[in-house]
C-alpha cells in the first residue's frame, strides 16, 4: 500500500512510499525512542492538539515529543518520478499504508 504525505500548504497530498526505515522521537515520557516505519500508522508534525509537539501513532502506542529527522526520504507514486527529500517543516502529517 502507499503512504501519503500531507503538506502544510493548502493540505496538498503526495502519495508514494516513505523510504526511511525508522523515525526517532526525543522528549517522550520514556526518553528517546526509535520506531520502525513499518510499525507507524501516522505521524503528526507540530500538532496543535499536543502543544505543537510531534506525535507518532502506532497501532498500539502514541508517542509525543520531537522527531529528529530534518527531511523525509520519499519515492512518489508513478514511473519516472525521482526520489526526493521532503523537508520536515513542509509536512503536517504522514499517513502510512499497511
Amino acid at each position: 500500500m502507499n503512504d501519503t504525505i500531507v503538506s502544510r500548504r493548502g493540505a496538498q497530498t503526495l502519495r508514494g512510499k516513505v523510504l526511511d526505515k525508522s523515525f526517532t522521537i526525543t522528549g517522550t515520557a520514556y526518553g528517546t525512542i526509535t520506531v520502525r516505519t513499518k510499525s507507524i500508522a501516522q505521524i503528526l508534525f507540530n500538532d496543535p492538539g499536543n502543544q505543537g509537539r510531534d506525535v507518532i501513532h502506532t497501532d498500539a502506542d502514541k508517542l509525543t515529543g520531537e522527531i529528529s529527522a530534518e527531511v523525509v526520504n520519499f519515492k512518489p507514486e508513478g514511473r519516472g518520478i525521482p526520489k526526493r527529500q521532503v523537508p520536515q517543516e513542509t509536512i503536517v502529517a504522514i499517513l502510512f499504508g499497511k
